[in-house]
């Protein structure tokens, strides 16, 4: 969301509808975020799946998962 707009509630909606269509489908999401973006995916009911280091960033970026109920839960494989 544009910095202009963020704090009205608009990352959250788009979000939610996100998980919504993701519960339909019975499938998880996965994402890698920001620090700033974490709280509100853990809000949203996201879980750490992993913190991955990348060239240039000084700290390791969080992937996070979400499980919508029902859906198996499997290991992921590295790469």
């Amino acid at each position: 969301v544009n910095p202009v707009y963020q704090g009205k509630g608009i990352g959250a909606k788009l979000v939610s509808w996100g998980l919504e269509q993701a519960t339909k489908e019975a499938v998880a999401v996965t994402l890698s975020t920001s620090t700033v973006a974490e709280p509100l995916y853990r809000r949203m009911g996201f879980n750490t799946w992993t913190v991955r280091d990348y060239p240039g960033i000084r700290m390791g970026v969080p992937s996070l998962v979400y499980w919508p109920a029902g859906v198996e839960v499997v290991a992921a494989r590295e790469n």
